[in-house]
């Protein structure tokens, strides 16, 4: 392995330390949505300057108080 002098210094226990915490808050799942389905709300998405995640997430939310 070669070493690149970048003047970065890369520490590697608090990466690890911070990656593992993030696995251990974070799950992440596949989720098979129909392509036309998925068109429509990326377009919608696009319009209104949003992201896919927040919006299932506040959804998911929503579902769970009812």
């Amino acid at each position: 392995m070669a070493l690149i002098k970048s003047g970065v210094e890369f520490d590697k226990d608090a990466n690890h330390e911070k990656l593992t915490q993030r696995a251990a808050t974070n799950q992440q799942y596949t989720l098979r949505i129909p392509e036309n389905l998925y068109k429509q709300v990326k377009m919608k998405l696009i319009k209104e300057n949003r992201k896919l995640r927040p919006v299932l997430i506040e959804m998911l939310e929503q579902y769970i108080k009812t």
